[in-house]
């Protein structure tokens, strides 16, 4: 009689506790619509991000979806998942950035970047706020592709003001002449 209550016990536990798991359809929607609106509002991110979906060939709407999946698989509810998200520190920016760009599939590696990861440094060095050459541009992501896994690392290095790689400021250097 034990054995049966303590299976049916570890049943209804295993149950109700992968149902919490589970984000509402209310919450699913939510997670959409406030992360494809937060993702074109601002203009110079959206300019930038509508770049980098064109290099991958993804919607807006398959990478919000994709995002929203991977944060009901890491967080109880939405509330959470956003309070995660709004959080301004390192590692939250860093694994919600991992967490996103893992909706992309991409393969760079430090010294052997993508196709579209390289298009999408040089594209991004060449803008015109940038005021490098096409050559600087390229000088500059084949210096950061030999120290980074790819733009958006050494971006957040740069972020956090971490660049302090002798090496790295020496070629950049070169690459100004």
């Amino acid at each position: 009689m034990k054995k049966i209550f303590l299976i049916c016990f570890l049943f209804v536990f295993v149950c109700s506790w992968s149902q919490q798991k589970t984000w509402t359809e209310s919450e699913k929607k939510q997670c959409m619509t406030e992360r494809l609106k937060k993702m074109t509002s601002d203009k110079e991110s959206s300019s930038s991000g509508l770049m980098i979906l064109e290099q991958y060939k993804k919607s807006k709407e398959e990478v919000v979806s994709c995002y929203c999946a991977k944060l009901e698989k890491k967080h109880k509810t939405y509330k959470v998942a956003r309070e995660f998200i709004n959080k301004k520190d390192r590692k939250s920016d860093r694994e919600s950035f991992e967490m996103g760009f893992s909706c992309f599939n991409d393969k760079s590696e430090v010294g052997k970047w993508s196709t579209e990861m390289k298009k999408i440094c040089f594209k991004l060095l060449q803008a015109p706020s940038s005021g490098l050459s096409e050559k600087q541009a390229n000088c500059f992501c084949q210096t950061i592709e030999k120290h980074y896994v790819n733009f958006f690392e050494f971006g957040e290095a740069a972020k956090y003001n971490e660049i302090k790689d002798q090496e790295l400021m020496l070629e950049f250097q070169n690459c100004q002449k």
